[in-house]
């Protein structure tokens, strides 16, 4: 891949702030995998409730 080529796909992808915007979730990986393991820990029962909610909308 050329240099140009690499500075287009760059220069094309999302900004953080755009995917921020367009995010239904956003979970921090800067931290310690703990941390990040805490943020799936008090997601999952969100994103569960939220997929038996839209089962039971659907079914």
């Amino acid at each position: 891949m050329s240099v140009a080529d690499a500075e287009a796909r760059l220069a094309a992808q999302a900004s953080d702030e755009d995917r921020l915007a367009a995010s239904d979730v956003v979970l921090d990986g800067s931290r310690t995998p703990d941390d990040l393991r805490a943020q799936v820990d008090e997601l999952w029962p969100r994103l569960v409730r939220e997929a038996l909610d839209e089962e039971e909308t659907v079914g």
